[in-house]
């Protein structure tokens, strides 16, 4: 029993690998003036406590450092959002300037695509023609209908020379 009790105090030590439970016996148990207890090995228990831990801990670091790098993320893009947004906007002044222009000066303007012949015309250029702008879209043919019959040959000819131009 001596030893028991010897054994019974190291094991109430914090990091004891060794649990100590005790209490009074009662009558039914043999009776009073004696202590009933028992002495449970739990380094496996204490292992996986501290291991537990350990990974609780790495997972908290990870979460804080990619909380972090997401939250730089989202800011970058808030960046990003603000930049297109001003470049855009600036975009459509730059298109407003562009038609009020050529509404004044009584003209329009095109883009063609050499690759793919798809064409684009300035709002200009479908009020030339008395068109509301944008209201209807073009290829090279539709382009070709436009203008007038004795103009097409030079027409063509300027183009094929911008496409040769392009070309080399």
């Amino acid at each position: 029993p001596r030893e028991t009790k010897v054994q019974s105090s190291e094991c109430l030590k914090p990091h004891s690998r060794r649990a100590a439970s005790m209490r009074p016996a009662t009558a039914s148990q043999g009776g009073s003036g004696e202590i009933i207890g028992s002495l449970t090995d739990i380094t496996a228990r204490k292992e996986a406590e501290t291991a537990l831990q350990q990974a609780r801990n790495e997972l908290e670091e990870q979460v804080a450092a990619r909380t972090g790098e997401l939250q730089q993320t989202v800011e970058q893009l808030h960046v990003e959002i603000r930049e297109r947004q001003d470049t855009e906007e600036r975009l459509r002044n730059s298109q407003a300037v562009l038609n009020e222009a050529q509404t004044i000066a009584r003209m329009g303007s095109f883009r063609r695509n050499i690759t793919s012949g798809r064409v684009e015309w300035s709002d200009g250029m479908f009020r030339l023609i008395g068109h509301e702008p944008q209201s209807f879209s073009l290829d090279h043919d539709s382009l070709l209908s436009f203008v007038h019959p004795k103009d097409k040959e030079q027409f063509e000819t300027g183009i094929a020379e911008c496409i040769d131009t392009h070309s080399k």
